[in-house]
């Protein structure tokens, strides 16, 4: 591919877009990381030393898992509605009234740019 830039920007995407559409936990997440990047190990070491081409497309195939596992962690840093603090999950701020009072201080004033 010319642009490889844009192959690790599809697969840094398709990672953010997997966590936003499933909402993986966490350690759903390390467990997948896991189990992915011991079999890819395992395949690479024990079954392919002789095909140095397919090892490269492997290694190639690793870095887009690594890319995609990078978009989930971002994803997961960021997240803050797992935390009792968050606004939906704070009891005390649900069927709260509050009353507001708006004052104009100034007339509107029409002008030809406004």
């Amino acid at each position: 591919m010319k642009y490889p830039i844009i192959k690790c920007l599809f697969f840094f995407s398709l990672g953010i877009l997997l966590n936003l559409n499933f909402n993986l936990s966490f350690q759903t997440f390390l467990l997948f990381l896991f189990f992915g990047l011991l079999s890819i190990l395992i395949l690479v070491e024990f079954l392919l030393k002789k095909n140095k081409l397919f090892k490269i497309n492997i290694l190639e195939f690793l870095i887009a898992f690594l890319l995609i596992i990078s978009g989930i962690v971002i994803i997961n840093l960021n997240d803050n509605t797992g935390l009792p603090t968050y606004a939906k999950n704070d009891q005390s701020l649900i069927n709260q009234e509050h009353e507001f009072e708006v004052s104009i201080i100034q007339p509107i004033k029409i002008n030809n740019k406004k």
